[in-house]
Formats: C-alpha cells, sequence, structure tokens
C-alpha cells in the first residue's frame, strides 16, 4: 500500500518525535538566553560582608574567627543570561519560585541545560573590612550564612566567663540554597536556605549548595595558633 505524501510527513514528525521524547531529553531544551543570573563573584562578596561583620561583633575576641580563614566550596550551576541589571553574563540563575522558601517550580523552566561547576576558594579573616558590605549597600544578601555567624559570635561573647573555661574549635555551614529577586531598595538578590525533601527535585538548576568550614584560632607571637582563645575574660556570673 501506497500513502500519501502528507501522511508519510506526519508519520515521520510522529516518530521523531517519539525518539527525542525518550532520550529523556535535558539535552534537546534550548537555554533561555535571558534567563537571570547572578554572577558568582556576588555570592563572594556577601559571604566576605558576613565575616568582616563577625570579626566587628566579637567585642571580646572569643569566637577565633579574627585571623582564620574560611574555607569555602561552592557547587553552583552556571548558565548564560543577563543579570538584573541587563547584561549579558554567564551567573547562577535565579529561582523562577521567588518569594517563598520551598517554591514550586516548573518542569520547563528548571531544565535549562546548565554548566555544574565546583569552586574552591579561601578567604582569610585577618581583619573585618567594608568595602564587601559596601558593594552588597550594607545588607546581607543571604537568610543563612552571613546572619548565622553574626548571631553565633554574638551569643559566644555572651557567654559567662570563668572556669570551667571554654573555647571555640570550628564552625561548619553546609546549606543548599536558591537565588530570588532582592525585596529589598538596592539588593537585587537574597541567597534563600531551602530544605531537600522527597517534593524537591535535586536535579533542578536552580538549586546550589555551599559549605563553608572555620577553624577558630588564637594569635600567638603575631601567628594564628589552633583554637580560639578561653573565655577568661568578659561577661562574669553575678555572687
Amino acid at each position: 500500500m501506497i500513502l500519501n505524501t502528507a501522511g508519510s510527513r506526519a508519520t515521520a514528525l510522529l516518530i521523531t518525535s517519539l525518539l527525542l521524547a525518550s532520550c529523556g531529553g535535558a539535552q534537546f531544551r534550548e537555554q533561555a538566553a535571558n534567563a537571570p543570573v547572578v554572577p558568582v563573584q556576588a555570592v563572594i562578596d556577601t559571604l566576605k560582608c558576613g565575616l568582616s561583620t563577625a570579626v566587628a561583633l566579637d567585642t571580646y575576641d572569643r569566637s577565633g574567627v579574627r585571623g582564620a580563614t574560611a574555607v569555602v566550596k561552592l557547587d553552583v550551576n552556571v548558565i548564560a543570561g543577563n543579570t538584573l541589571g541587563g547584561s549579558a553574563s554567564a551567573g547562577i540563575p535565579i529561582s523562577s519560585g521567588a518569594g517563598t522558601l520551598s517554591p514550586s517550580f516548573s518542569v520547563s523552566r528548571d531544565a535549562t541545560l546548565t554548566n555544574n561547576t565546583t569552586t574552591e576558594f579561601d578567604v582569610s579573616i585577618a581583619q573585618g573590612d567594608g568595602a564587601a558590605c559596601r558593594a552588597i549597600d550594607g545588607q546581607y544578601q543571604d537568610a543563612g550564612f552571613s546572619s548565622w555567624l553574626a548571631q553565633a559570635v554574638t551569643g559566644i561573647n555572651l557567654a559567662v566567663a570563668g572556669p570551667p573555661y571554654a573555647s571555640m574549635k570550628k564552625y561548619t555551614y553546609d546549606s543548599n540554597f536558591i537565588l530570588k529577586r532582592g525585596a529589598k531598595g538596592g539588593v537585587d538578590f537574597d541567597i534563600v536556605p531551602v530544605k531537600l525533601g522527597a517534593s524537591f527535585d535535586t536535579s533542578r538548576s536552580d538549586v546550589q549548595h555551599i559549605n563553608i568550614v572555620i577553624k577558630a584560632v588564637r594569635i600567638r607571637g603575631g601567628k594564628p595558633v589552633d583554637g580560639g582563645r578561653q573565655f577568661d575574660h568578659g561577661p562574669r556570673k553575678a555572687m
């Protein structure tokens, strides 16, 4: 039996569509060139701001952060897109579920082709420096690391001094996060920690991961020595 021309073309298109679908296809989806992104250096700036603020808050020099090194591992998906300022750039995609901590994402939005990257770097915390905070308009852009470290250092300085003596050893921060559009004036984006679960697809291109380790030190003879100083001065328990 001979098929007519229109029928042959329809059959060929159907077979092609089935073959592409069977491949599971993220590699067949085109990347949106106008997708909003945040350059990786902007995330580094907010981490530096948080570290600088922690040093300034350590009024009794107890935390062991001053003079320490923050070891950072940043696992992010990078795509080609546009910054919120409108310029073309490679960067971390901004989540389409902005505004919630556990957003709902569409498959079509989050299955864009990405380059999975790992960046590892050290941040020396010899002293605080306002330059990084000025770069983000003096506002934390994350609801995770910077706020957590500031609260930890503040609490450590409020602890009772004297025997039995305590001293800090290490800080570890590990979190999955998304980027969303900033809600405050002058701030383009926020870093929002998210908890992965059965309903949270880890393959989404907007889910990133960060790990930060800081070993507490104390300065002796002008050089850092492992372990923070003992809580031997500062707030005292009332007698």
